[in-house]
């Protein structure tokens, strides 16, 4: 398992799945909104890997770049929690055969 160092203190990594994303629904961050709410995604995404409440993650993560952290170093985290994620791959593969499929289709 992998794991994500915040502040000195190591969390397990959180596996990015359909569950992960209804819950960051419930949390009002749909998928198509991440780019819009790219505070409040990483927040979520960290208080899922704390076993947290969102404001808990969010004094975390706040502290992480006030003592040195980088912002950034958390959205690899997720970069990575994303292009190993077995639920997106497959997304994509199936996005993928939809488009070979319809391109045979047009021709």
């Amino acid at each position: 398992m992998k794991m994500v160092t915040i502040n000195g203190k190591q969390y397990p990594q959180v596996d990015v799945d359909y569950n992960m994303l209804c819950d960051l629904e419930d949390a009002g961050i749909s998928l198509s909104e991440i780019s819009n709410k790219s505070m409040s995604f990483v927040r979520a995404y960290f208080a899922s890997c704390m076993d947290t409440d969102a404001k808990a993650a969010g004094k975390e993560i706040n502290a992480h770049i006030v003592n040195g952290g980088s912002f950034e170093s958390l959205m690899d985290v997720i970069k990575n929690a994303l292009e190993d994620s077995g639920f997106f791959r497959a997304l994509k593969e199936s996005k993928d055969e939809e488009t070979r499929t319809g391109e045979k289709n047009t021709k």
